[in-house]
């Protein structure tokens, strides 16, 4: 329903108030929860990302659009309702605005003017090219940012910005991850492999996309994370790698490859190399899954676990559902911002 802004909380109770009231109807106050997409999405693709949203994370929703076709701000309402039992749903309340540029100013005080009192806002940063102006204006608003660090401009350098504005971030792209870094922690928890953790002397790690070049934000999160996790910090770039001190006196290089592929940007391969050559943790992803191949004192082990292809929606869903952590990101991100600034530096960019 097209409706003039003034009338937005108006016309959203009539909204509700029309709703079958048979069965208990349950009017969801939990969050406000902001989009905003890319300007070439219609209301049908936005309302179908609500609709992917709404069962697993119901809140008011304000979903932004940019739209260079219109003169000035203009609003859609509707609400959208999910059978949770036999006699009980849960309803979202949806606000979608299509913003050509002149209202980008306007755009936080209409934003703030609909948001429920005394409960969180969250962001969500959904597609590319999303203008700067309204990722920070937004931001400022926002507890809580939702984004996938490979569609920002600025990867995880404009992940590391947006995460000085808010109580956290959660990166899509960190909870793709959440495969590998578990398929590691559970390796490393045997003691056999445990031992040999201060014998790490290389990591290599192979990312694929479009390009085939870097740089990469998935390998560069993984680097981070494990950097991390050993303890290590990035110290130099040279031809050989990324010279990183070591979790005992010695250094780590960690060197990536990038390989050119159908797919934008993701995680390929992932090699753990120690002194004395013979002894690997390799991990290693095709069709069917991720494999592992563990490689100690002359012995040999395989296994495999399913590896889900990570849009950003089927992440955040997952983020919804399952959960993940988000309590290591920060440093990994940190020390990835160091690394990407180190090759840059290094290939003059």
């Amino acid at each position: 329903m097209k409706v003039a802004l003034k009338d937005i909380d108006i016309k959203l109770r009539e909204v509700i108030e029309s709703i079958e009231t048979d069965t208990l109807y349950t009017r969801s106050a939990s969050s406000n929860f902001i989009v905003l997409v890319s300007e070439s999405s219609d209301s049908k693709s936005i309302n179908r990302l609500l609709d992917a949203i709404s069962p697993v994370h119901p809140c008011r929703f304000i979903a932004i659009r940019p739209d260079k076709k219109v003169s000035d701000i203009s609003a859609e309402v509707s609400a959208s309702c999910h059978k949770l039992s036999r006699n009980q749903h849960v309803c979202s309340e949806r606000i979608i605005l299509n913003v050509p540029p002149v209202g980008f100013d306007a755009l936080p005080s209409v934003v703030n003017a609909h948001l429920l009192p005394g409960v969180s806002s969250e962001l969500l940063l959904f597609g590319e090219d999303l203008p700067d102006q309204l990722i920070n204006s937004l931001s400022d608003i926002a507890d809580i940012i939702y984004c996938d660090s490979v569609e920002l401009q600025g990867g995880v350098r404009d992940a590391l910005r947006l995460l000085g504005k808010v109580k956290h971030i959660v990166d899509l792209r960190w909870i793709e991850l959440s495969y590998w870094r578990q398929q590691i922690k559970e390796i490393f928890s045997h003691k056999a492999a445990a031992s040999f953790i201060p014998l790490i002397k290389a990591i290599h790690i192979v990312t694929e996309n479009r390009e085939g070049k870097p740089p990469s934000t998935p390998g560069l999160l993984m680097a981070g994370w494990l950097s991390d996790r050993l303890k290590m910090s990035p110290v130099a770039i040279s031809s050989s790698g990324f010279e990183c001190d070591g979790p005992t006196a010695g250094t780590v290089i960690i060197t990536f490859e990038y390989r050119k592929s159908k797919f934008r940007t993701r995680l390929k391969n992932l090699e753990i190399i120690f002194d004395g050559g013979n002894a690997h943790v390799l991990l290693e992803r095709d069709s069917s899954g991720l494999h592992s191949e563990v490689k100690l004192l002359g012995n040999e082990y395989n296994f495999s676990s399913p590896l889900e292809e990570g849009t950003p929606l089927k992440m955040l869903e997952k983020y919804f559902v399952i959960g993940e952590s988000v309590k290591n990101y920060p440093a990994a991100l940190k020390l990835a911002c160091e690394m990407a600034e180190l090759d840059e530096n290094y290939r003059g960019v």
